[in-house]
């Protein structure tokens, strides 16, 4: 009895760390599928912070998106997707910009004010209001 106890929890924990492999392998291939293209640079007034506009494209499955970070002068943006703003052309809704996503207009408004103007009918998936002392404010544009 107690071999075919030992013999069951091995099983399980093979089986658990398995899926757990798994999972990670499964995470890791599909963050890494992900290309971030630099559309534009703007760095703040101050020069402490900068802004990217980027494209992502995360293969065939998805369309491309326009995002946004905001990040300190010297941090590279890497592969990451964007800390600010995540959108692209809702099925062809909203009008393409240079990357394939949709248009944005980015200005500094101060070193710790940025503004992200959009199309009405891009699709939005993520607009944080703040970033690393930054406030962002979005206008709906034609």
């Amino acid at each position: 009895m107690r071999k075919a106890l030992k013999f069951f929890i091995w099983i399980a924990v093979t089986c658990l760390a398995l899926a757990l492999v798994s999972v990670i392998g499964l995470w890791t291939m599909l963050d890494s599928a992900c290309a971030n293209d630099v559309l534009a640079e703007l760095p703040s007034p101050d020069g402490k912070n900068k802004a990217l506009v980027f494209q992502r494209d995360c293969g065939a499955t998805t369309g491309y998106s326009t995002q946004v970070s905001v990040l300190r002068s010297e941090q590279a943006l890497g592969g990451d997707s964007g800390n600010v703003f995540v959108g692209d052309r809702n099925h062809g809704a909203a009008p393409s910009g240079p990357g394939g996503g949709p248009s944005l207009q980015v200005h500094w408004f101060g070193p710790e004010a940025l503004v992200v103007s959009h199309h009405p009918a891009v699709r939005v998936f993520a607009a944080e209001p703040e970033s690393g002392g930054v406030r962002i404010t979005y206008r709906v544009s034609e």
